[in-house]
């Protein structure tokens, strides 16, 4: 009975370091799950940003386009009226 008690205490405290253990790991993994959601949300806020930016920007160059359209258009029809009158 002695030896019993004796292998089930060393047992026991084998069993408790490794609950020890784990606690720890799961402790740490959790602080890791909080930091990535964390960094993710932070991450997802970037990307918004920038996709507004990129919106931004292109109607910018479609606007600058129409205009460099415009302005081409206006210089034919210049150059066209000054051949068409010197001719």
């Amino acid at each position: 009975m002695e030896c019993s008690v004796r292998d089930l205490t060393l047992k026991n405290g084998s069993l408790e370091s490794s609950v020890e253990r784990l606690e720890t790991e799961l402790a740490t993994t959790r602080q890791e799950f909080t930091s990535i959601g964390a960094s993710r949300t932070e991450q997802e806020r970037e990307i918004s940003h920038v996709r507004m930016k990129l919106a931004v920007t292109e109607q910018d160059l479609k606007m600058k386009d129409q205009e460099l359209m415009r302005a081409a258009e206006e210089l034919s029809l210049e150059r066209d009226g000054k051949v068409g009158g010197l001719c």
